[in-house]
């Protein structure tokens, strides 16, 4: 192989039809050119019920571990170090992503490297997400010492996952491995070992990495979410320029350098309209999410 990067997408047959159209739109914008594409199976039946592709990751036996609902952890995991040595750069997406225009991806990879930022957001804390939040990054600082942990606790107020593209850089990954021995233990991943978020903590710790705050409130992850918003008279969201983002909110963000859009929960949307009417219904949820009374939240929530 003499591409220099690597685009990883675990799948399995319910999604199918979403890698399909992945792969269509990676030949479509001329990706292909740049990276080569992997789909990441857990088994060889779904790989020979996938169809004809060269670029297959079959999961060995050894690893099909299904008790603490880790599986997706396991696969990216074993996938990323299987292919380290070949590539200088693993691109890590879903398959409910989609490329929508054509960019240098090589110089992503490196501006990522070369700039060090990792952007955050604060979530809304209500008992439906204040438990998995917590979970999440208490699991994902277990990888580190203590001392490590403590200094990775100062950015507990922030969230970070899906904020910014999975790029893992190829030769930090057996340093990585040496700190977390995630790799020599990839059989006990939990669901809550998030692959990039332990690795955030790996660039936050021995890499120099920042984190950048973008004011804005969101359920989880701002630039996965079906919409966030605003901290009052803030604009630090409008200054960052993201590439991927979930397509409800392409349009409130500044969406010059996105090309790939995430989280299509909902099918395939026309950018240039207002979010489709699920997008409505999260962004309600969200509102009421600072509404103290739980009768008046399902009140707002239910509202047409």
């Amino acid at each position: 192989m003499n591409k220099k990067i690597a685009i990883l997408v675990p799948t399995y047959p319910p999604h199918f039809w979403r890698a399909y159209d992945l792969l269509k739109s990676f030949k479509k914008y001329g990706f292909d050119k740049q990276a080569d594409l992997h789909f990441c199976f857990t088994n060889e039946e779904e790989a020979d019920k996938f169809g004809s592709y060269k670029n297959k990751i079959i999961l060995p036996e050894k690893y099909r571990i299904f008790e603490n609902k880790g599986i997706i952890n396991i696969k990216k995991f074993y996938a990323i170090f299987s292919l380290k040595d070949n590539y200088e750069y693993i691109l890590v997406l879903d398959d409910e992503s989609l490329f929508i225009k054509k960019e240098n991806l090589f110089n992503i990879c490196n501006e990522f490297y070369n700039h060090k930022i990792l952007y955050g957001n604060t979530v809304i804390f209500n008992p439906q997400t204040q438990k998995s939040i917590m979970e999440i990054q208490s699991h994902c600082k277990a990888f580190y010492q203590n001392e490590i942990q403590k200094k990775l606790s100062t950015y507990d107020n922030l969230y970070l996952w899906f904020n910014n593209l999975c790029i893992y850089k190829t030769d930090l990954l057996e340093d990585f491995n040496q700190k977390t021995q995630i790799f020599n233990n990839i059989e006990k991943l939990h669901y809550r070992d998030f692959d990039y978020y332990v690795f955030m903590y790996y660039l936050i710790a021995y890499q120099n990495f920042s984190v950048f705050d973008m004011n804005v409130y969101a359920i989880y992850g701002a630039l996965e979410s079906y919409d966030f918003i605003p901290k009052p008279e803030s604009t630090e969201y409008k200054d960052i320029t993201p590439h991927h983002c979930n397509p409800n909110i392409y349009n409130k963000i500044n969406n010059k350098t996105v090309f790939v859009l995430i989280q299509l929960n909902a099918g395939i949307f026309d950018l240039s309209l207002p979010p489709p009417r699920n997008a409505t219904k999260a962004f309600k949820r969200i509102i009421s999410c600072f509404i103290p009374s739980k009768k008046l939240r399902k009140k707002i929530r239910e509202s047409k």
